[in-house]
């Protein structure tokens, strides 16, 4: 059974702690990624490495993704190229670590954390230079 868009909410992992959301009960099926929430995601958060947002149902932490601006050389991508002729990089939005929590799985959780990060990268394309017309969504 999928769990609507309407019953996720999204969160900063400030937001999130400001909000009693507890995320020490999140599992999936990378250790990697789990250690990171659990261990290293809020020091990043602080250093302005990244920013996690964390996918919460039921105030459970069902999944998170972490964004980080970069950028895109120019010439590496043919459509890259028409978008600007002074600059040799386009900004852009790095996907650093996605997971979902393992309970979770074909609930369409990963679903619903893509849409969220399109919508979240369109809002930021905003205030960051990234929004231009010539490119096709996802």
């Amino acid at each position: 059974m999928s769990i609507s868009h309407s019953n996720i909410h999204v969160y900063s992992q400030s937001r999130a702690l400001e909000n009693l959301i507890n995320f020490s009960d999140f599992t999936c099926e990378n250790d990697e990624l789990t250690n990171y929430l659990l261990n290293t995601a809020q020091k990043d958060e602080n250093e302005n490495i990244g920013k996690i947002f964390l996918f919460v149902y039921k105030k459970k932490v069902i999944g998170f993704i972490t964004l980080a601006m970069s950028q895109l050389g120019r010439f590496e991508h043919q459509r890259l190229s028409n978008l600007t002729t002074t600059r040799d990089y386009v900004p852009g939005l790095l996907i650093g670590h996605i997971a979902r929590h393992i309970e979770y799985k074909g609930k369409g959780i990963g679903t619903i954390m893509r849409d969220g990060v399109i919508k979240q990268a369109l809002f930021l394309s905003k205030y960051t230079g990234m929004q231009n017309n010539n490119f096709t969504s996802f």
